[in-house]
């Protein structure tokens, strides 16, 4: 996946893996993130920078939501590659977000920051 050049294709694939982040069985869910980990790691980093919110969100919200720890695990190493591998505009942007859900009056998005 991380070979393809069109940018439509791949964002379409990568929507679809993200998607699997909700699967209802276990091994489903942590085969997407060890998939979606070794995306984050292989991707050109205009690419990765281009798709980070994209991947960024529902990846957080796997780390707060997901009842097994193995899951909440595989997310924060996902997280954690990708905040590794952005620049420091990259990162400001991931943090915005995190800002913004602070500043949001739901609960549930208090503990995803």
């Amino acid at each position: 996946m991380s070979e393809y050049q069109s940018g439509k294709h791949y964002e379409a694939q990568l929507t679809f893996l993200l998607s699997q982040l909700n699967y209802d069985l276990t091994t489903g869910r942590l085969s997407a993130l060890d998939t979606l980990n070794a995306l984050v790691t292989a991707m050109p980093p205009d690419r990765l920078s281009n798709l980070s919110g994209l991947i960024f969100i529902p990846t957080c919200a796997v780390l707060v939501n997901d009842d097994d720890p193995l899951c909440r695990q595989v997310a924060a190493k996902t997280i954690k590659s990708l905040l590794n591998r952005l620049d420091h505009a990259g990162r400001e942007s991931m943090l915005a977000i995190v800002v913004a859900w602070f500043k949001d009056g739901k609960v549930s998005r208090h503990l995803i920051a």
